[in-house]
């Protein structure tokens, strides 16, 4: 062969790559995109929901309502254990990821039935004022049927089926803000009616994924499913870690408090904040696959894009927590009323959590890609015991503007440990900083 035809053949593969490369990232900021919108409207829809809500049950009933939901999602580890994200990673580079859904089903419903009998059984007691029996029953199943659903998404996710998972979300939050419009026009006021009516759209998105993508649940052994549990501890932790300084707060103001008023006044705040940092979130689920494949191949790519992930998320929070700081109170006023005037204050205090939470996303996304899940464990739980211990503290003294406080301290731990794996990496693996 001639030099000017290895010449040519080397220039055309080049080509090749770049015009893949250019094709690659096309396609991820289209996922980003689709998801993104998706989120977005999605969210929106919930917190219309949630604001609807607040608005027709008031502080007390409200409380009580997010105050259930709260104590079995703080749970909710045992039964979902990571299932979700270890989904996420292996799918996208599976080729039986009907097999792998079939056994994160297997697990997640053998898990369900002693989590749900424990629950049921134990949390009525503990304050049996504010946890109502029929209410937990519901909610315990709402739970269920909502970590089944987001395996769903997960496997679509890493299979890059984006415009259907945002098509699922739209559906399960706008038929969940139906149902719960259909029930104030009936004159409905109980907390259990409208969540028996939330868990109804939790299950018409659930009947339409499994349409969609249905998982290979018969055949699976039993100890695939071991092995799938085995691999997927680490997930399992970090959820655990994750749910504990996301909803302990609400958690433990129902348990030392004690007052359905104090619970809803700092359950929307926090959960306007939860909401709009699913924002970030999505793109985690975007990523991760991608990134995955890149650090697999070993792609030229890889630390290019890497700085793309952190410079959009961290412009990303930015504009988000500018945004809640800025229109926080007027919000409040405006959507919620005179009464929810606390909410207001408590919306500028967590402001920050956005711009932290974004960039430990793109942490996240990195880490999990490059198989440093078990490091991620560190931070987190650093993060978690310092936000009980803090609101422990400050929860009896300081109220619910504390608990605002802890977590966001809270968040700012949990970055710099991100920020400092993150980091660590790179010294350790050199040789993926070339380009």
């Amino acid at each position: 062969m001639t030099l000017n035809k290895q010449k040519g053949i080397r220039g055309l593969l080049i080509r090749i790559k770049q015009q893949n490369l250019e094709l690659s990232r096309e396609n991820i900021l289209q996922n980003l995109a689709y998801l993104w919108s998706g989120t977005f409207l999605a969210q929106i829809l919930m917190a219309i929901n949630a604001i609807i809500l607040a608005r027709y049950l008031g502080p007390q009933n409200f409380g009580i309502y997010t105050g259930t939901y709260a104590a079995v999602g703080l749970t909710s580890f045992f039964l979902n254990w990571g299932l979700d994200t270890w989904l996420l990673r292996e799918s996208s580079i599976s080729k039986e990821s009907f097999r792998l859904l079939g056994r994160v089903f297997f697990i997640k419903i053998a898990f369900a039935i002693p989590w749900g009998i424990t629950l049921f059984l134990v949390l009525p007691t503990i304050r049996s004022g504010f946890f109502l029996e029929s209410l937990t029953l519901i909610v315990i199943f709402d739970i269920f049927f909502d970590g089944l659903f987001n395996a769903e998404l997960a496997a679509m996710n890493a299979q890059k089926r984006v415009p259907v998972v945002s098509g699922l979300l739209f559906l399960s939050r706008g038929s969940r803000l139906l149902i719960t419009i259909l029930l104030i026009v009936l004159g409905m006021n109980s907390p259990e009616i409208f969540a028996a009516g939330r868990m109804m759209g939790t299950i018409l998105a659930l009947v339409a994924a499994l349409i969609l993508f249905a998982p290979k649940i018969y055949g699976v052994e039993l100890h695939e499913a071991k092995v799938t549990f085995r691999q997927a501890i680490p997930y399992g932790f970090s959820e655990l870690l994750a749910i504990v300084y996301m909803q302990a707060d609400v958690t433990l103001i129902a348990l030392l408090i004690g007052t359905g008023e104090a619970v809803g006044l700092y359950a929307p705040a926090s959960g306007l904040i939860n909401a709009l940092f699913v924002i970030p979130l999505a793109g985690f689920y975007v990523l991760v696959p991608v990134l995955t494949r890149l650090h697999q191949e070993r792609s030229s790519s890889f630390k290019h894009t890497i700085i793309q992930v952190f410079v959009g998320f961290s412009i990303l929070g930015i504009i988000l927590t500018f945004f809640m700081w800025a229109a926080g109170p007027l919000l409040s006023d405006l959507l919620l009323g005179s009464t929810y005037g606390t909410t207001g204050q408590l919306l500028r205090i967590l402001s920050p959590i956005l711009f932290l939470k974004s960039i430990s996303f793109a942490c996240a996304a990195f880490l999990v890609a490059v198989g440093w899940q078990v490091r991620r464990l560190i931070p987190q739980a650093i993060s978690a015991s310092v936000n009980i211990i803090l609101n422990l503290m400050v929860i009896m003294t300081l109220g619910i503007l504390g608990v605002a406080l802890v977590y966001v301290v809270s968040e700012v731990i949990l970055l710099i440990g991100y920020l400092w794996i993150s980091a660590r990496w790179f010294r350790v693996k050199p040789g993926q900083m070339e380009v």
